[in-house]
């Protein structure tokens, strides 16, 4: 699985993925509007866990990007090797 391109040959995985990453980050967004609005409730949002939470979903987004490049490298040395043994074995 080498991952769906977002950008060239748009598919329903493609979809799925920016979905997930734009939904992903969703309830840090409602804290911090209801900390920005002063809502009761907001008393007991953790700051720094919000941080946490913040800094890993940009850490996976970075890190999600890089694996599917290195995925789809890894996909095409394999593809590459095995159209070879397929042209050999034609002979």
């Amino acid at each position: 699985m080498t991952g769906a391109n977002w950008f060239n040959g748009f598919s329903a995985q493609a979809l799925f993925e920016m979905m997930f990453f734009i939904l992903l980050p969703l309830p840090l967004l409602i804290g911090l509007g209801e900390l920005y609005l002063g809502y009761p409730g907001a008393a007991e949002i953790s700051i720094p866990q919000m941080a946490v939470n913040g800094g890993g979903w940009v850490v996976l987004l970075l890190t999600w990007v890089q694996i599917k490049k290195l995925n789809r490298q890894t996909a095409a040395v394999f593809d590459q090797k095995l159209r070879e043994l397929r042209a050999s074995e034609g002979r």
